[in-house]
């Protein structure tokens, strides 16, 4: 990787150029205690705050004597929006205003731990769901900023601290929100124009010169992400004009083909690389949401803070990405309130909702009543009829009789001769139950009259029939 530059937490290594002296006081309040890095902004120093009394960062940019006071304004402009963020990967700002010499500061939480650059130094590569596990709270930052309107452009591994505390808990920090965004290149170029620092991690459209939004820190993020990876940056040259030139026109290397990571991660950046913002990723989200997707696939569970990536990123848009993961556990019954197919016994829906009960039939009703209105006037037939004709009722009966035959004789010999009637009697009604008339057609049957029949006098009385009977037969 050839790294020729040293990075602090905040900054260059300490240099010779001194404005500020130690143990001088900043606006009555902030007593600087030692240098902490440096830049071609300014420098960073431990200060001890007096008010709060507690050790602060305290970052002085520098201005030159005939700086526009526009400047000056627009560097606490965008401080004060920092300051408003409440993210945990975002540096706290505690303050900011102008020295009694008139430069810009800005008073900020004190870290612990390392810079992305510093662990990139120290280790070499880093594998792809490590480097996924430190970044995703950095691209969540990142977007909690762009929802905000404020544009980072200069996410480089410098500005992406690795902060511990006393219980050794990780929390990667971002540094910098837009305080150095037009000095860091002019002030790392010589007057041959060779590269003293570097502009590596500018877009195309930054490159030219032309505006810039939240897509400009996709492609940032995009070649922080290829040089973790690979130990290198994308785009290499000799000197300014000719690495903006490569940065516009050329195609990087792709990471898998340098041994780095998978074909599915070198897909994930590339797209943050596209020369054109609109065919990047649309969003630091999105981008963050594949690639946390990408880690899950690959058994990463939590990010370097230990939140979940499912609880994170890939359950928050679930519905619009329809992301399929693979999980050992069943997915939650979805509850809801559409009414199932019950003709479908597969569908989920029917699974979780259980379907109405059917309605009731009203055919067994329609049966029973037309069947008690033909006994009825049947009764009513038996009645009228003479004796003489009994016996050819009971010979019908043993062969197929009419529709309006009783079910049953109420005769002695048809007591002691069990007859086939009752057992075809139901068959042979509901046929005929739409012709069955009302009581001025009356159907013959002794079985439902209320006055016994003539009988032969040789014949015992028979007794009353009663419709109960017949119930069995009919439900009732």
């Amino acid at each position: 990787m050839g790294h020729a530059r040293r990075a602090t937490p905040y900054g260059e290594p300490p240099g010779t150029e001194e404005r500020y002296r130690q143990g001088e006081v900043i606006r009555e309040r902030y007593h600087l205690v030692r240098p902490l890095g440096q830049g071609g902004f300014g420098r960073v120093w431990v200060a001890l705050d007096s008010l709060l009394d507690t050790h602060v960062a305290v970052k002085i940019i520098y201005l030159e004597p005939d700086a526009a006071p526009a400047h000056s304004e627009r560097l606490l402009a965008e401080a004060r929006a920092s300051a408003r963020f409440r993210h945990p990967a975002i540096v706290r700002v505690f303050d900011f205003g102008q020295t009694e010499r008139g430069d810009p500061f800005v008073a900020m939480e004190m870290l612990h731990g390392q810079s992305l650059y510093e662990l990139m130094v120290a280790e070499g590569r880093i594998a792809g769901p490590r480097l996924v596990q430190l970044l995703l709270p950095i691209a969540d930052a990142l977007q909690t900023a762009h929802s905000a309107g404020i544009v980072h452009r200069d996410v480089k591994p410098e500005n992406v601290f690795v902060a511990t505390d006393d219980l050794g808990r990780v929390q990667p920090k971002l540094l910098d929100f837009g305080i150095a965004r037009q000095t860091d290149v002019d002030r790392r170029l010589t007057a041959k124009g060779a590269i003293v620092g570097t502009p590596d991690y500018m877009s195309p459209e930054q490159a030219r010169g032309a505006e810039v939004d939240a897509r400009t820190d996709v492609w940032s993020f995009s070649v922080l992400l290829y040089e973790a990876l690979t130990a290198q940056v994308p785009f290499k040259a000799d000197n300014y004009h000719a690495l903006l030139n490569s940065i516009i026109n050329d195609a990087p290397v792709p990471t898998h083909q340098q041994s780095a990571g998978d074909l599915e991660l070198w897909r994930l950046i590339d797209r943050g690389l596209k020369k054109s913002p609109d065919d990047r990723w649309e969003s630091m989200r999105a981008f963050g949401e594949a690639l946390a997707l990408w880690g899950y696939e690959r058994g990463t569970r939590e990010d370097a803070c230990g939140a979940s990536l499912r609880t994170s990123w890939l359950e928050a848009d679930f519905a619009e990405l329809q992301v399929v993961i693979n999980s050992t556990q069943p997915p939650p019954v979805q509850l809801t309130t559409k009414r199932p197919d019950p003709r479908d016994p597969d569908s989920a829906v029917t699974r979780a909702v259980a379907p109405p009960p059917p309605p009731r039939s009203r055919w067994p009703w329609l049966a029973a009543g037309a069947v008690v209105a033909a006994l009825v006037g049947a009764g009513v037939v038996a009645a009228s009829r003479p004796s003489p004709e009994l016996p050819d009722v009971q010979a019908v009966g043993q062969s197929p009789p009419p529709a309006d035959v009783p079910a049953a004789s109420t005769t002695p010999a048809a007591q002691a001769t069990p007859s086939p009637l009752p057992s075809a009697e139901p068959s042979r009604a509901s046929p005929k139950l739409p012709q069955v008339a009302p009581a001025a057609r009356p159907l013959a049957s002794p079985l439902a009259s209320t006055a016994p029949p003539p009988r032969p006098p040789s014949a015992p009385p028979a007794p009353k029939a009663k419709p109960k009977s017949t119930a069995p037969d009919f439900g009732f």
